[in-house]
């Protein structure tokens, strides 16, 4: 899934094994230590893996809200537009509520993304203007740099 250059159009690059491997080891450490984490999603009719969602921990040095809990979510593209992405969040959000540590969630996303950011809206998050930033990690000029900020 990560490394599907249309699933990963919103990052900078399509992520390779090891870093899609390592990543997948840090969440599981993360979940295994705070019982919270990024989920697997699956497809109800068929059982099949179709993705994540989930919270995670981020810390981006200058960024003015961090460190924070993200709420996030990734599919194949071949679940896109159905309502998936929005149903997991939805149960995320709902967990959270559960969780003292979650008080407040973050989502943050490339300005072009705007498929995440209806996402966002349709759980409940709030603009964040004042917090938007250019995400440190994606070079000057490029179109994916600056970032919207939203939170419960």
């Amino acid at each position: 899934m990560s490394s599907d250059p249309i699933t990963m159009k919103f990052y900078p690059a399509p992520h390779t094994a090891d870093h899609a491997r390592n990543t997948f080891e840090r969440n599981r450490d993360f979940l295994a230590a705070n019982h919270f984490g990024l989920w697997a999603v699956e497809e109800k009719c068929s059982n099949r893996f179709i993705g994540y969602t989930g919270i995670a921990e981020r810390n981006h040095d200058g960024i003015a809200f961090m460190p924070c809990y993200e709420i996030g979510w990734r599919l194949y593209r071949d679940f896109w537009g159905m309502g998936y992405a929005t149903e997991g969040a939805q149960a995320v959000m709902h967990y959270a509520t559960s969780v003292p540590a979650l008080k407040v969630l973050f989502s943050y996303t490339s300005r072009l993304n705007e498929p995440s950011i209806n996402v966002m809206r349709k759980i409940g998050l709030m603009p964040r203007v004042e917090l938007d930033f250019d995400h440190p990690e994606i070079e000057e000029g490029h179109p994916l740099r600056p970032h919207i900020v939203y939170s419960s």
